[in-house]
């Protein structure tokens, strides 16, 4: 699991890439990105990235609701047929003076 660090207030691009079983790019019948925080609050609700081209969905969010550094994961849910398919990657955001 890869981790970026970026500042509080900032609006930051989440990309993911859907592949199918033959490694090929694919549109999911469903994908959603949410963002959590270690202790399991909801940072960011389940919502519905933009398909920017096959197999590439994105969604640009501002970093808010937190005040501290944090540690977060960024979870991208889809499904495929009768498949449901969970990406991770975790994130650090800190407050523009390092806190």
């Amino acid at each position: 699991m890869s981790s970026e660090t970026y500042v509080i207030g900032d609006t930051i691009r989440l990309k993911a890439e859907v592949r199918n079983f033959g490694n090929d790019l694919a549109t999911p019948a469903g994908i959603t990105v949410s963002v959590i925080n270690d202790s399991g609050t909801i940072i960011l609700a389940e919502v519905a990235p933009t398909r920017e081209s096959e197999g590439i969905y994105i969604y640009d969010w501002t970093i808010s609701g937190i005040t501290d550094r944090s540690s977060l994961i960024v979870k991208w849910e889809y499904t495929d047929s009768d498949d449901v398919h969970i990406d991770v990657m975790r994130i650090t955001v800190m407050p523009i003076y390092g806190g």
